[in-house]
Order: C-alpha cells, then sequence, then structure tokens
C-alpha cells in the first residue's frame, strides 16, 4: 500500500484514468491517502457526464444537482434522453390474451387493481407538463445554471435501456419490487410502441435550443446518439424557419461550436415561390434558413453532420418541383454553404443534390477539409455517375478519408395508385472507401466491405491502391451509362434480386435485414462488382 501511496499525482491520474466511478470510490476507500489523493478524480468522474429523461421528475433532479457547488463546476456533458419511462394501459389485457391458452401473462398478477389507474394518471400528468411547458422550464433554468457544460447529446436509448430504478422512481405511490415494474413496463412498450412517445409538436431539441438562449456557458458540441432515427427526436425543417429571428440570440452562446450534428426530418416544408421571367423558382425558406442557421450561428464548427430521415420524389411533394430537381426534392441547399471556414469533417446522409452543388462545396473547402462520409446520397440527374467526384481527391482534394455507402434502403418513396407506397432503388456503385492521402502510398481503397471479398483466384484481396480502384469503379459505370433504365421495375416477391424491394415493413426499413441480403436488392451486385474485379487483373 505504501508503493501505491508513493506514486506521484499525475502519474496516479493516468493509472486511475480508465477505472470507473465504483472502482475509484473503492480505491479511495484503501486508505486515508489515496482518498485524499484521488478525491478530485473521483468527483470528474462521478458529475462529468449525466445523463436525464425528458421528465419533470428527471429534470427537476438535474436543475437540483446545479445548485450543488460541488457538482455544477464539474458537468461538462449532459445527455438528455428521449425515452418516456411512463406505461399506457389502454387496451392492454385484451391486446396480451395468449388465443391457444387462453390466459393472461402473469405479471399481470403482480399488482392490485389500481395499477392502470396509477399509470394513467402519472402518464397524463406528464403529458400535461409537457403541453405546458414545465420541462422546457426546468431544462431552461438548469442550462442557465451550468457554467462549464461543453457537450449536449441528445438519445432514445428505448426500453430495453432504462433501469427499473429509473422507472419506478416514476411511480412514488407504487409499492413492489423493481423487476415486476420493468416487466411490465417492456410488455406495455411491445404492445404500443408507438403511443409511448412525447407529442412531437415540442421536441427535445426546440426546448434545448430555447433553453440555451438563457445560458451563459460556452458550448462547445451539440451532438445525436446514433439511436436517434425516429421522428419523435429529429429536428423539423420548420423549426429553422421559425426561428431563423431568433438566430443572433444563439450566436453567443454557440459562436465557438466545434462540432454540430442535425438529425432532420425530410417532411418537405414549401417557403417563398419566386419568378425570374418565364421560369418559376421555388426557394424553400427552411431549407434556406438551415444553412442559414449553420453559417450565421456556429461559424468555426470544425465537425458538420446533417442526416435526414429519407429522400421524397416529386410525386410525393407534388409537380412543382419538377424541372430544376427532376425526381427528388432537397433536404437541404450545399449552394450557399460556403463560408465555414474551419470545416474538417463533413456528413452528410440520405440528401438529393446537384452534382455541380457538391463539387462547388468540397472546393470552397478543399483547404480545410479532411473527411467526407456520404452515406445514401443520391444526384438529381441520371445516371448516377460518382467517379468525377472521386477524383477530385487526386486532383484537387486533400482528404484523410473517404467513406461513400449507398447499401441502404428505401432510398426514395413514391406514392401511387390506391395509396400504395412503393420504394425504388437507382443503379450505382454502392461502396468506395479511401483511406489516406492518395498522393501518397500509404493510402488504401475499398470497393466492397471486407466481410464480402470472397474472390477466388484473387488471394482474398480487399484493399486497391486508388488508381487500381478507380479502373474498378469506371467499369462499373461503364456498364451503368450503357443502361439508361436506372429505375428498378418493382415486382413482388424476392426471386430475381437486384430489381425488387417491395414486402414486409421489415425489408422496406431495412430492420434486421444483414448487409448482403441489402446488397442484394441492388442493381450493381457484390457478384458484379466481384467479375469487374477479376476482369481487370488485380493481384
Amino acid at each position: 500500500m505504501a508503493a501505491i501511496e508513493s506514486i506521484p499525482l499525475e502519474v496516479l491520474f493516468e493509472i486511475t484514468a480508465p477505472l470507473s466511478t465504483v472502482e475509484t470510490l473503492a480505491l479511495r476507500m484503501c486508505s486515508r491517502t489515496l482518498n485524499n489523493k484521488l478525491e478530485e478524480i473521483h468527483l470528474e468522474k462521478l458529475f462529468h457526464t449525466r445523463t436525464y429523461l425528458r421528465t419533470v421528475v428527471d429534470l427537476d433532479a438535474l436543475l437540483c444537482l446545479t445548485r450543488n457547488d460541488t457538482a455544477r463546476p464539474r458537468l461538462k456533458h449532459l445527455i438528455l434522453d428521449n425515452t418516456p419511462p411512463f406505461i399506457i394501459p389502454g387496451e392492454l389485457p385484451e391486446k396480451l390474451i395468449d388465443l391457444q391458452n387462453n390466459s393472461v401473462n402473469p405479471w399481470k398478477n403482480l399488482f392490485d387493481s389500481d395499477f392502470p389507474d396509477m399509470c394513467a394518471q402519472e402518464r397524463n400528468a406528464h403529458v400535461s407538463s409537457i403541453k405546458e411547458n414545465v420541462d422546457l422550464a426546468l431544462l431552461t433554468s438548469a442550462l442557465n445554471c451550468l457554467p462549464n457544460l461543453e457537450i449536449i447529446e441528445i438519445q432514445n436509448s428505448g426500453a430495453s435501456a432504462l433501469p427499473a430504478k429509473l422507472i419506478l422512481s416514476h411511480y412514488p405511490d407504487l409499492s413492489v419490487n423493481e423487476q415486476p415494474i420493468k416487466d411490465a413496463f417492456l410488455e406495455f412498450w411491445h404492445a404500443f410502441p408507438r403511443d409511448q412517445y412525447f407529442p412531437k409538436d415540442n421536441t427535445l431539441f426546440d426546448n434545448i435550443m430555447f433553453g440555451l438562449k438563457f445560458a451563459r456557458n460556452n458550448l462547445k458540441q451539440i451532438r445525436f446518439h446514433e439511436n436517434c432515427h425516429s421522428a419523435h427526436t429529429r429536428i423539423s425543417l420548420k423549426w429553422f424557419n421559425k426561428t431563423r429571428w431568433q438566430f443572433n440570440r444563439l450566436q453567443p452562446v454557440l459562436k465557438n461550436l466545434k462540432i454540430l450534428d442535425l438529425n432532420i426530418s425530410s417532411r418537405t416544408h414549401f417557403g417563398n415561390i419566386l419568378r425570374s421571367g418565364n421560369k418559376k423558382y421555388h426557394i424553400p425558406t427552411s431549407q434556406r434558413a438551415l444553412i442559414q442557421f449553420v453559417e450565421t450561428v456556429t461559424p468555426q464548427v470544425e465537425e458538420l453532420s446533417i442526416i435526414a430521415d429519407g429522400i421524397d420524389t416529386v410525386q410525393k411533394v407534388g409537380d412543382f418541383w419538377k424541372g430544376a430537381y427532376s425526381k427528388y426534392a432537397p433536404n437541404i441547399f450545399l449552394t450557399n454553404m460556403d463560408k465555414l471556414s474551419c470545416l474538417k469533417k463533413l456528413t452528410l446522409c440520405n440528401h438529393a443534390f446537384h452534382e455541380a452543388e457538391l463539387r462547388n462545396l468540397l472546393l470552397a473547402h478543399k483547404d480545410t477539409l479532411r473527411q467526407l462520409f456520404l452515406t445514401n446520397c443520391i444526384y438529381f440527374s441520371n445516371p448516377q455517375i460518382w467517379s468525377s467526384m472521386f477524383r477530385l481527391l487526386e486532383s484537387d482534394l486533400s482528404l484523410e478519408k473517404l467513406e461513400y455507402e449507398a447499401t441502404g434502403f428505401p432510398q426514395v418513396s413514391t406514392i401511387v395508385a390506391q395509396w400504395r407506397e412503393w420504394y425504388h432503388l437507382e443503379k450505382f456503385v454502392p461502396w468506395f472507401r479511401v483511406y489516406g492521402d492518395v498522393r501518397k502510398d500509404n493510402h488504401w481503397c475499398e470497393v466492397l466491405p471486407k466481410e464480402m471479398m470472397k474472390l477466388k483466384g484473387a488471394g482474398g484481396l480487399w484493399r486497391f491502391k486508388f488508381k487500381d480502384a478507380m479502373q474498378i469503379v469506371r467499369l462499373l459505370e461503364r456498364d451503368i451509362r450503357n443502361s439508361m433504365d436506372s429505375m428498378a421495375n418493382i415486382p413482388e416477391g424476392y426471386d430475381s434480386p437486384g430489381t425488387e424491394l417491395y414486402g414486409s415493413t421489415d425489408v422496406d426499413r431495412g430492420i434486421g435485414i444483414n448487409i448482403e441480403l441489402r446488397y442484394n436488392y441492388l442493381k450493381v451486385t457484390p457478384a458484379i462488382i466481384q467479375r469487374t474485379m477479376l476482369s481487370v487483373n488485380l493481384k
């Protein structure tokens, strides 16, 4: 013990850095000397990152924490979870009856007859508080009391991730053990997954932005966790249009923001219709306001991520999009986003744009941009030829990493007769990744994921130099050019992979589908790519 106690404080900090809060506390309890030495690092671990639900109970606990002089200056990473811990009784007993055994789930016997009424009462009180902006008032007060807050993260952990103790804390009058309430909670979630969420009129992002208007902290990151895929956690484009006159109030708090994630909803909100001569141009003010928000409020951003939940077609959003935008409606306009002087990493997901827009955006930031991620993005014009954009890495850009992927489905959707929604895919190269500067020898490229590289006669080769990878891409795109029929005909069933994409909800959304099955529904399949790789004699 004496040897451990004699370790210098700086070295002791490095040793205890990987330890959890509980492990650090256990180490403190070994001796009085270690207790004194590790007190500061233990408090940092304890209060540096905190997670709270969007409920009055949890946000009130956050506000109480901000009044603690020990915790307030140490809280730097605030995680706000949008998962509601309340139960909606509804018609659950009838829904959960086992028709074969004609019996009800056994968890119901653990509660008295007042349990459904208590659930309804607590949930209704919570919904009323949300509509009356009680949670907004608590969050605003808490953000105003966190001077050293650097990171705000929005997540949607889901029902299974919520601890039973946390769920039980929202039912103060319920005297049961933790496990039965957890079982009941999961049963309700599985029966009514959509009904559990909060009203979408006032999202968590709206509340955060409102609270930051009155805050005195200096934020560096606003992030969305990767599990934020539902509409209840996304930002409506209407928000940018509705609050653009308040951007100047957010600028003092967000002017030094380095990382910004925007998970937006692609339900298009149309604005001004401008006419120039005989031509009519539609410029939605919401898309324009989004770019204005990024450029004026966060001019020093270094990592920008704009992720939409899908791409609309002109048949779905209205015929007046036809002409300038062909089949797809834009979620954002890249033409005006050229004033981010510090941009190093750009992520775009589920966006449609002109090739010239993307090219001009990349060239405008070529001095600073080092990482580019494009996921399920598409050009307005056909055929989908991306090799010209890839060649910018060799001529103009100095990227350290490029990740281009178009394997997710559905790509776009179109409503046809009888109000049925059919999904279709464009035909294009589905995967291209570059790691390292292509002008240097230590770079390498991928044209398929490593797990799908099953080449006979190629020695399992899956990494290529940029020149060889571009040769494969050009051969694939030559066939795409020759086949101008880039829109897939969609018969029912799954008998001819590469053309069909219609079926169950799970298949449409890509839920539980492995990557090989996703590739099978692309017109440029792994087999085609592998044959092309072998045809160029890569060894």
